[in-house]
């Protein structure tokens, strides 16, 4: 059953990078990192802290979900889905890890976050930040796919990173 897989997304032109345990364990680092962050009260950041917010669990079914999307190298969020869902693209010359998309995400996107009108700011994006401090999310899993035929951001193929979560935000 594997090699039919392996074999049917060569002919697309994709190749799987499977994460390894490592990989796996930086990721859900990460995100519990970020999590406790978010979980401290910071009051030059506007954040008045999650006192209910649980360190996740990596799940290998959310996984094997998000290497079932990935594998499809999708340019947008699968549409009606009961999951949350992060997606991000690295194309050359970028050189932006895995781990490193996930601290985008907090830095970046969570700059953008507006705690006391518990909204985003006008025009920006701040969805992926949402996503990973959502309080109600208990179990995360990622997978990550080189597409060669997927060319995004400028005119080089690249990767796609896809983390799925228990709870949709």
């Amino acid at each position: 059953m594997k090699v039919l897989i392996v074999a049917s997304l060569t002919l697309a032109a994709i190749v799987v990078a499977d994460l390894s345990d490592s990989e796996k364990r930086d990721l859900l680092a990460i995100s519990n990192r970020v999590r406790s962050l978010v979980s401290k009260p910071d009051p030059n950041a506007n954040v008045t802290g999650a006192s209910r917010m649980m360190a996740i669990q990596w799940s290998e079914e959310l996984s094997l979900s998000a290497l079932s999307w990935a594998s499809r190298c999708p340019e947008h969020h699968q549409l009606n889905s009961i999951r949350g869902e992060n997606i991000a693209f690295v194309t050359p010359p970028n050189t932006m890890s895995y781990t490193g998309l996930l601290w985008y995400w907090y830095h970046h996107e969570g700059q953008q976050y507006d705690y006391r009108a518990n909204t985003c700011e006008k025009d920006q994006e701040c969805g992926h930040y949402l996503q990973t401090v959502n309080q109600a999310v208990t179990k995360m899993g990622c997978a990550m796919v080189n597409c060669s035929n997927l060319i995004v951001l400028n005119e080089n193929p690249g990767s796609i990173l896809v983390c799925q979560y228990d709870v949709k935000t």
